[in-house]
C-alpha cells in the first residue's frame, strides 16, 4: 500500500527545548493512524507540521512523494483537510456557509460557488448527518452537532487525508462514539486516510488501525493497538499504574 505521508527525522522547538526530536514515520493510504501520548509530548505539533501551519527546524515531510514545503497553499488545501480541536467563528454564520468554506481551495475566477460546489457541500452534510442543520447558526448547535459540521467542512475540500486534533474533546460518551463511528465510516466508504490525535486511549485503541505513542518528543512505540497499548508501555510513558485487559466484545485493549 502506498504511503500518503513520509516523515523523516522531524525536529521542532518553540523555544530552547525540542518538542519533537528526530521523529520519523510513514502513513499508509487508507489507514486510520492514531497519535497518543501525555501532554507536551508533541502530538498537536505533529499535526501542525503535517498541515504546514508550522515549519520544522530539521527534517522533511513528503505528501505523495512531494516535499510539503514546495507545495502551493491551494494544493495543500486540496489534499489535506483539518479538523481542529475547537474552531472559532467571530461572526454569526450558518452551518451551510461553514461547510461551503471547504470549497474555497477549488474556487477560481471571482470565487463564487458553482452548482457543483453546492452539490459537494450537500453531499458532505449528508455524510455527516448535518443536512437538516444547514440553516442553523453554528453557535446554536450542540457540541456533537458542531463537530460533525466541522468535519463536513473538511470533507467538502475533497481531501485525500484528514487530520483531526482531539475530535471528541469536551463531548459526552454518546457524542464521542458518534464522531468515531463517523470517522470509521468515512474511512471505509471513502477510503479517506485519517490521522487522529487523541487523549482517549480506549477510543484510539478501538478505532485506529495503528498507533504512534510519543514520549518526550520521540516515538516510544508504534504498531497495532495490541502492540502499543500495554501495561509496560503506558506505565513508563504516563508515569501511572494502569490495568490493560481485552475488551470482551471487540477484543481491543482496554485501559483502566
Amino acid at each position: 500500500m502506498d504511503a500518503i505521508y513520509e516523515v523523516e527525522n522531524l525536529k521542532f522547538k518553540y523555544d530552547e527545548s525540542w518538542v519533537l526530536d528526530g521523529v520519523s514515520f510513514r502513513v499508509k493510504e487508507g489507514e486510520i493512524l492514531g497519535i497518543i501520548g501525555p501532554n507536551g509530548s508533541g502530538k498537536t505539533t505533529i499535526l501542525r507540521i503535517l498541515s504546514r501551519v508550522v515549519i520544522p527546524q530539521e527534517g522533511e515531510v513528503r505528501v505523495r512523494g512531494k516535499n510539503l514545503l514546495e507545495l502551493r497553499q491551494k494544493e495543500i488545501a486540496q489534499t489535506i483537510g483539518v479538523v481542529p480541536q475547537d474552531a472559532f467563528f467571530p461572526f454569526p454564520i450558518t452551518v451551510g456557509e461553514v461547510v461551503l468554506m471547504g470549497r474555497s481551495p477549488w474556487l477560481s475566477g471571482f470565487g463564487f460557488e458553482s452548482e457543483t460546489d453546492l452539490q459537494i457541500a450537500s453531499q458532505a452534510m449528508a455524510l455527516t448527518n448535518t443536512l437538516n442543520l444547514s440553516d442553523r447558526l453554528i453557535f446554536e448547535l450542540s457540541g456533537g452537532e458542531r463537530q460533525r459540521a466541522i468535519i463536513a467542512r473538511a470533507l467538502a475540500q475533497k481531501p485525500q487525508v484528514m487530520l483531526l486534533d482531539e475530535p471528541t474533546a469536551y463531548l459526552d460518551i454518546g457524542h464521542q462514539i458518534e464522531i468515531y463511528d463517523l470517522v470509521k465510516k468515512l474511512n471505509a466508504e471513502n477510503r479517506l486516510t485519517l490521522i487522529i490525535v487523541s487523549h482517549d486511549l480506549n477510543l484510539a485503541s478501538e478505532y485506529c488501525d495503528r498507533l504512534i505513542l510519543l514520549y518526550e518528543g520521540k516515538i516510544y512505540k508504534t504498531g497495532e493497538p495490541k502492540e502499543v497499548i500495554t501495561e509496560e508501555n503506558l506505565s513508563r510513558v504516563y508515569q501511572s499504574s494502569v490495568l490493560v485487559e481485552e475488551n470482551p466484545v471487540t477484543g481491543a485493549p482496554r485501559v483502566t
